[in-house]
């Protein structure tokens, strides 16, 4: 029994590599195969960052925008799982960050709001 879940692993690997190879050749069908395969993982994996369904929804669907602009320059990765876990983690760091700076802009303004003086 161990050697066929070796087989399966082997097979899964090699199958998800070729979807990889269509996809990053401008396959839409490989790409759509791609979605079908990881979106609700990903989905899955983004609560771990946070409870909110549209912000993951946002970042899944962000991603894939990417990996399909910017197919030409991926590397073939050895797990288009893992990548693509890890791919959705650097994207909400981005949001995550992105999100603070803004509110730091936000409270630095409010903190000196009287420095803002306007005349017309």
């Amino acid at each position: 029994m161990g050697s066929s879940n070796a087989f399966k692993v082997i097979y899964s690997k090699t199958r998800e590599r070729d979807i990889w190879l269509d996809f990053q050749a401008g396959d839409k069908d490989a790409f759509n195969r791609l979605y079908d395969l990881y979106a609700d993982t990903l989905m899955n994996y983004g609560y771990k960052f946070t409870n909110d369904a549209l912000l993951i929804e946002d970042c899944v669907q962000e991603l894939f925008i990417d990996i399909w602009e910017h197919r030409n320059n991926i590397a073939a990765p050895d797990s288009v799982k893992a990548y693509l876990l890890k791919s959705l983690r650097n994207k909400f760091f981005q949001k995550f960050q992105k999100q603070q700076k803004q509110n730091s802009l936000l409270t630095y303004l409010m903190e000196h709001k009287e420095s803002f003086s306007f005349s017309f």
